[in-house]
């Protein structure tokens, strides 16, 4: 289709197809923070693990609020994450 969304059949193909690969732990870090502590906040799986970077700049939205909700007291809104 033209505006990128997946039909249910394609994106159950897929989550099947990717359900025995690794799972590759994400986490965030406040660019401000004195400490070098990195705040986990999921994992992510591609296909052979090759392409764990692309999914995570791809899901980078997501994953900043994601790590917001975990962690409200360690990440504010004006905190840069990396």
């Amino acid at each position: 289709s033209l505006d990128g969304k997946l039909k249910p059949k394609q994106q159950w193909d897929r989550y099947l197809a990717l359900k025995r690969e690794p799972k590759i732990r994400v986490a965030v870090r406040c660019k401000e923070d004195e400490s070098d502590e990195w705040l986990e906040v999921g994992r992510v799986k591609t296909q052979d693990s090759q392409y764990t970077e692309l999914a995570v700049a791809r899901q980078r939205a997501i994953i900043a609020e994601h790590a917001k909700r975990l962690y409200p007291l360690q990440i504010s809104n004006k905190k840069t994450l990396e």
